[in-house]
Protein backbone atom coordinates (compact mmCIF):
# COMPACT_ATOMS: atom_id res chain seq x y z
CA UNK A 1 0.00 0.00 0.00
CA UNK A 2 1.06 3.45 -1.25
CA UNK A 3 1.54 6.43 1.90
CA UNK A 4 -1.44 8.00 0.66
CA UNK A 5 -3.48 5.25 1.59
CA UNK A 6 -3.31 6.25 5.10
CA UNK A 7 -3.81 9.91 4.85
CA UNK A 8 -7.11 9.65 6.82
CA UNK A 9 -8.05 6.44 8.76
CA UNK A 10 -11.80 5.25 8.57
CA UNK A 11 -12.62 4.16 12.17
CA UNK A 12 -13.91 0.06 12.58
CA UNK A 13 -16.77 -0.36 15.18
CA UNK A 14 -14.49 -2.85 16.39
CA UNK A 15 -10.96 -1.00 17.16
CA UNK A 16 -10.43 -0.54 20.63
CA UNK A 17 -7.73 1.47 22.22
CA UNK A 18 -7.09 4.11 24.48
CA UNK A 19 -7.84 7.05 22.87
CA UNK A 20 -10.88 8.82 23.21
CA UNK A 21 -12.73 8.80 19.81
CA UNK A 22 -15.34 10.70 20.84
CA UNK A 23 -13.14 13.12 22.55
CA UNK A 24 -10.81 13.86 19.86
CA UNK A 25 -14.29 14.71 17.76
CA UNK A 26 -15.77 16.81 20.21
CA UNK A 27 -12.02 19.01 20.83
CA UNK A 28 -11.98 19.52 16.65
CA UNK A 29 -15.59 20.87 16.65
CA UNK A 30 -14.51 22.60 19.53
CA UNK A 31 -11.51 24.29 17.86
CA UNK A 32 -13.41 25.17 15.06
CA UNK A 33 -16.24 27.14 16.74
CA UNK A 34 -14.38 28.66 18.93
CA UNK A 35 -12.66 30.46 15.68
CA UNK A 36 -16.42 31.10 14.31
CA UNK A 37 -15.89 29.22 11.16
CA UNK A 38 -18.01 27.02 9.71
CA UNK A 39 -16.88 24.21 8.52
CA UNK A 40 -16.11 24.94 5.01
CA UNK A 41 -14.21 28.15 6.27
CA UNK A 42 -12.35 25.46 8.70
CA UNK A 43 -11.17 22.95 6.28
CA UNK A 44 -10.10 25.51 3.65
CA UNK A 45 -7.64 26.53 6.70
CA UNK A 46 -6.48 23.36 7.00
CA UNK A 47 -6.41 21.92 2.98
CA UNK A 48 -8.93 19.60 3.92
CA UNK A 49 -12.07 18.53 2.09
CA UNK A 50 -15.57 20.32 3.93
CA UNK A 51 -16.91 16.53 4.04
CA UNK A 52 -13.68 15.13 6.03
CA UNK A 53 -13.90 17.97 8.44
CA UNK A 54 -17.72 16.49 8.92
CA UNK A 55 -16.37 13.16 9.42
CA UNK A 56 -13.89 14.25 12.16
CA UNK A 57 -16.38 16.02 13.89
CA UNK A 58 -18.65 12.78 13.94
CA UNK A 59 -16.13 10.19 15.04
CA UNK A 60 -16.49 8.45 11.51
CA UNK A 61 -12.92 9.10 10.68
CA UNK A 62 -10.09 9.99 12.54
CA UNK A 63 -6.87 12.84 11.32
CA UNK A 64 -3.79 11.74 10.09
CA UNK A 65 -1.01 12.81 12.48
CA UNK A 66 -0.26 15.64 9.84
CA UNK A 67 -3.80 16.98 10.38
CA UNK A 68 -3.64 17.02 13.84
CA UNK A 69 -0.25 18.79 13.93
CA UNK A 70 -1.97 21.46 11.51
CA UNK A 71 -5.14 22.26 13.36
CA UNK A 72 -2.90 22.66 16.54
CA UNK A 73 -0.89 24.82 14.61
CA UNK A 74 -2.98 27.12 13.29
CA UNK A 75 -5.10 27.14 15.60
CA UNK A 76 -3.08 27.70 18.88
CA UNK A 77 -3.62 24.27 20.82
CA UNK A 78 -1.54 21.26 21.77
CA UNK A 79 -2.26 17.96 19.94
CA UNK A 80 -1.86 16.40 23.42
CA UNK A 81 -5.02 18.29 24.10
CA UNK A 82 -6.83 17.45 20.52
CA UNK A 83 -5.86 13.83 21.80
CA UNK A 84 -7.77 14.22 25.15
CA UNK A 85 -4.97 15.95 27.40
CA UNK A 86 -4.90 18.78 29.47
CA UNK A 87 -4.82 22.23 27.84
CA UNK A 88 -1.75 23.62 28.91
CA UNK A 89 -0.83 27.13 28.71
CA UNK A 90 2.71 27.66 27.32
CA UNK A 91 5.60 29.78 28.02
CA UNK A 92 4.59 32.56 25.23
CA UNK A 93 0.83 32.35 26.37
CA UNK A 94 2.28 32.99 30.18
CA UNK A 95 4.40 36.05 29.03
CA UNK A 96 1.48 37.23 26.84
CA UNK A 97 -0.55 37.40 30.28
CA UNK A 98 2.24 38.94 32.27
CA UNK A 99 2.56 41.96 30.02
CA UNK A 100 -1.43 42.61 29.26
CA UNK A 101 -1.22 42.58 33.57
CA UNK A 102 1.59 45.19 33.14
CA UNK A 103 -0.57 47.14 30.80
CA UNK A 104 -3.68 46.77 33.10
CA UNK A 105 -1.22 47.95 36.17
CA UNK A 106 0.24 50.94 34.59
CA UNK A 107 -3.48 52.16 32.93
CA UNK A 108 -4.26 51.29 36.47
CA UNK A 109 -1.55 53.82 38.38
CA UNK A 110 -2.57 56.27 35.79
CA UNK A 111 -6.18 56.72 36.79
CA UNK A 112 -5.40 56.75 40.38
CA UNK A 113 -2.84 59.45 39.75
CA UNK A 114 -5.49 61.15 37.90
CA UNK A 115 -7.86 60.52 41.03
CA UNK A 116 -5.25 61.95 42.80
CA UNK A 117 -4.78 65.31 41.34
CA UNK A 118 -8.70 65.51 41.12
CA UNK A 119 -8.98 65.06 44.39
CA UNK A 120 -6.54 67.68 44.98
CA UNK A 121 -8.52 70.45 42.69
CA UNK A 122 -11.22 69.31 44.42
CA UNK A 123 -9.91 70.08 47.71
CA UNK A 124 -8.11 73.49 46.64
CA UNK A 125 -11.85 74.27 44.71
CA UNK A 126 -13.30 73.61 48.05
CA UNK A 127 -10.96 75.37 50.22
CA UNK A 128 -10.95 78.88 47.88
CA UNK A 129 -15.27 78.59 48.23
CA UNK A 130 -14.67 78.16 51.75
CA UNK A 131 -12.46 81.13 51.62
CA UNK A 132 -14.39 83.24 49.63
CA UNK A 133 -17.50 82.37 51.66
CA UNK A 134 -15.53 84.09 54.90
CA UNK A 135 -15.04 87.29 52.98
CA UNK A 136 -18.18 87.45 51.99
CA UNK A 137 -19.49 87.36 55.29
CA UNK A 138 -17.32 89.39 56.53
CA UNK A 139 -18.19 92.27 54.10
CA UNK A 140 -21.68 91.36 55.00
CA UNK A 141 -21.31 90.94 58.57
CA UNK A 142 -22.28 87.70 58.96
CA UNK A 143 -21.00 84.98 61.14
CA UNK A 144 -21.12 81.32 60.05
Amino acid sequence: MSRGQFSHLTLNKNVKGNMDIKLLSERIREVRQRAKETQSEFSKSINIDQKTISRFENGVQLPNCNTLITIATNYEVSVDWLLGGQEKTDTHDLQDHVAELEIKERELLERISELQANNETFRLALETITKMNRINDDRTGETG
